[in-house]
């Protein structure tokens, strides 16, 4: 080997610079540091201060050599408490040496450097290293450990145990954040609830209250049109006696009167229904036209008195067939109609209507009356209001009425309003959107009016009254009485069901409400009977102005209804119908007069809609309805075979909603009829009505491939 390869080999044998030992260790220590295999990545669910703390312990102990450690934790008050020591053993040396460094200051001393310190004891034996734990806001404890005799600590080591406490520090934090956060969670949770509560208990009350606010309307409504009925069908009796001329005026002043009276709780019921959500609307096609003819004529003797002329002028833009309410839409035309003659004499009124957008209508009743002052026209569809207080001394009237007429438009989503100038008249309109219907109903008059008579003969026959007022048996006896027909009366549904047994009756006309046993009871045990008298023809007398209760009467297996107090040309007519059917052959009147006059098969303009935005997917749409609803028919027939109320009320409810979808207007209304049918078990009733359905159905499926065959000829 030579000299120089020697010196070498000596040079390379040269031991270690402290420097270059110090970078080692520090890259050692970063890797030490660096390791994630620790607590906290292997810890599940949350982490706690415990968990952070021995995460930081375990990376502190690599970097150096320890006999012993504590971490201490501030308080509100800036004390500080050791929260945990290694060992545990140490924890009172601890408090020791805190306490000492405390009183001389130097605690708070090293808590200020935002380093590592290192202290020595006097005699040098025992060394300590202090950190505060702190992030960039706040101080939250203190790192104090007790080093090894042989452990080696130097600038770079305390800058690692700096990052390792920093770090450290922002997880206390992080976990404080949390906690808080989980805190605040908790409590927004707990306030939901608890509001969830309150909201429910709320709309549960107000639930109850209109209930109860439906329970009083159905009521009084049967309350006051008792005696009422009394009242007025006396007074149409005593019209026909042979009394003289003086006589017959305070005859027609009661009748007045007490028809007045009528009107009046009508609208006070009216009021209250729109304000407890009750009103509901009962759309079905009707010919406007035909309905505007009807309120002219209806109105003409009443401004005839007062020298006023009504005129109608129709739009030729406007589509006379649509669907709506025409009850309700006539109603708000009455009392338009009527208010104008009310404030005119001797001049005209003119009903005009308009087209309105694509599907709207506009009708406009004008006057050259009074006219309102400006001042007063903001109150004027408000409840109990008019113009101003001499207006009710000299004309009279509640002010319900455009109160009632606003409520009822914006129920129809409509818009209702008056242009007036004072001394010259007013122009009162409305606006509703309507859709249109293909089904011909210029010949379907929306109500018969009472006063118009029928003079076919009345049939024959046999009825059955059931009614427990003495003064409603009394009137409607010698109503009947006046037709020449046959009857009987009882006062309740037991003495009914005896009767039957016992003498044969062409009809019943039913009081629904009676004691020991009620009209709907005594009409479902009729129903379900296999006796001869089980498809007898049931009218319902009810003073109930309410939907839901004629609505009952109708699924309880009653055929029709004559509300209180009952009107002579009223009873003259449902007597007409049904003493000349015999029996429900046909079945009831809300299901097959719906198929064959109320309601038009299908909603063309729907179909139309649909078929231009769905473009070649809408035959297949058809084609899924047709099969769909062909399965489930068949479905429907054995599910009441096999008496699954259950099944057929599930397939309803799933044939509803397809006919719904595809615009079948018809067949949607009966199935919902069957579907309350079958919410009450009366499977019977359904399978009376099965044929009715298929029927139905048939042709709404051509009424659909009508249209779209001639959509594809166009």
């Amino acid at each position: 080997m030579s000299s120089d390869q020697a010196k070498i080999d000596n040079k390379n044998e040269t031991p270690e610079s402290p420097l270059s030992s110090s970078y080692i260790r520090l890259i050692d220590g970063l890797n030490e540091v660096a390791i994630p295999d620790d607590v906290l990545t292997n810890t599940t669910g949350p982490i706690t201060t415990e968990d952070i703390f021995e995460a930081a312990s375990i990376r502190i102990c690599k970097l150096c050599a320890l006999q012993s450690h504590a971490f201490l934790m501030a308080n509100e008050d800036y004390e500080f408490e050791i929260y945990s020591s290694h060992p545990e053993s140490s924890h009172s040396d601890f408090n020791a040496l805190i306490d000492n460094w405390i009183e001389d200051g130097y605690f708070s001393w090293a808590l200020n450097q935002n380093r590592a310190v290192v202290k020595h004891d006097g005699e040098g034996v025992n060394s300590y290293v202090l950190h505060a734990i702190a992030t960039r806001s706040r101080i939250i404890g203190m790192f104090v450990a007790h080093l090894s005799p042989d452990a080696q600590v130097d600038e770079g080591v305390l800058s690692l145990l700096s990052v390792v406490l920093m770090n450290c520090a922002s997880g206390l934090e992080s976990k404080e954040l949390h906690t808080e956060l989980q805190k605040h969670n908790d409590n927004l949770e707990f306030l939901i609830h608890e509001r969830t509560e309150e909201l429910e208990i709320e709309k549960n009350r107000a639930e109850q209250i209109a209930t109860e606010k439906g329970i009083f309307l159905a009521t009084m409504s049967h309350e006051i049109r008792t005696p009422m009925n009394g009242v007025i069908g006396m007074a149409q009796l005593l019209q026909k006696s042979n009394f003289d001329h003086e006589q017959q005026a305070l005859i027609n002043t009661i009748l007045q009167s007490g028809q007045a009276l009528v009107h009046l709780i009508d609208d006070i019921l009216d009021i209250s229904k729109v304000e407890a959500g009750l009103l509901e609307l009962d759309p079905a096609p009707f010919n406007i036209a035909s309905l505007l003819k009807d309120v002219v004529e209806l109105l003409k003797p009443q401004a005839a008195i007062k020298e006023t002329t009504i005129e109608l002028l129709i739009s030729d833009e406007v589509v006379s067939n649509i669907v709506g309410d025409s009850g309700r839409i006539r109603q708000i035309i009455l009392n338009l109609v009527g208010n104008a003659i009310k404030f005119t004499t001797n001049g005209t009124i003119k009903i005009s209507v308009d087209r309105h957008n694509e599907k709207g209508l506009c009708v406009s009743v004008e006057d050259d009356g009074i006219g309102i002052r400006p001042e007063h026209i903001g109150r004027l569809f408000n409840p109990f209001s008019q113009s101003d207080a001499t207006i009710a001394n000299k004309h009279g009237g509640t002010g319900l009425g455009l109160s009632i007429c606003r409520q009822l438009v914006e129920l129809m989503d409509g818009e209702i309003g008056v242009d007036s100038e004072y001394g010259k008249g007013s122009v009162f309109w409305l606006t509703l959107e309507l859709p249109f219907s293909d089904y011909n109903t210029s010949s379907v008059t929306p109500e018969k009016d009472a006063n118009i008579s029928d003079t076919s003969a009345m049939p024959t026959g046999k009825i059955l009254i059931a009614e427990d007022n003495e003064i409603n048996q009394k009137v409607i006896s010698l109503m009947i009485q006046s037709l020449n027909i046959d009857y009987d009366i009882v006062d309740n549904g037991t003495r009914v069901l005896e009767h039957l047994n016992s003498t044969p009756y062409d009809l019943i006309l039913m009081d629904c409400q009676m004691p020991e046993l009620d009209g709907y009871e005594t009409t479902r045990i009729i129903r379900k009977s296999d006796k001869p008298y089980q498809q007898i023809p049931i009218i319902a007398l009810t003073a109930n102005a309410m939907r839901s209760d004629r609505e009952e009467c109708l699924t309880s297996g009653m055929n029709d209804f004559l509300p209180k107090p009952i009107n002579q040309e009223n009873l003259n007519s449902v007597l007409r119908e049904w003493l000349n059917k015999k029996t429900m052959a046909t079945t009831t009147r809300n299901l097959n007069t719906t198929i064959d006059n109320h309601h038009e098969i299908i909603d063309r303009a729907e179909l139309l809609a649909l078929a231009e935005v769905m473009e070649e997917e809408f035959s297949a749409l058809i084609e899924t309805f047709i099969e769909g609803s062909t399965l489930k028919l068949n479905e429907l027939s054995q599910a009441v075979q096999a008496a699954n109320c259950t099944a057929a009320r599930e397939i309803l409810h799933f044939l509803k909603g397809s006919c719904l979808s595809v615009g079948a207007l018809q067949l949607s209304t009966i199935i919902t009829t069957l579907e309350t049918h079958a919410k009450q078990a009366s499977l019977d009733e359904i399978e009376h009505q099965l044929p009715a359905l298929e029927s139905c159905y048939q042709k709404t499926i051509d009424a659909i491939k009508q249209l779209i065959a001639a959509q594809a000829d166009q």
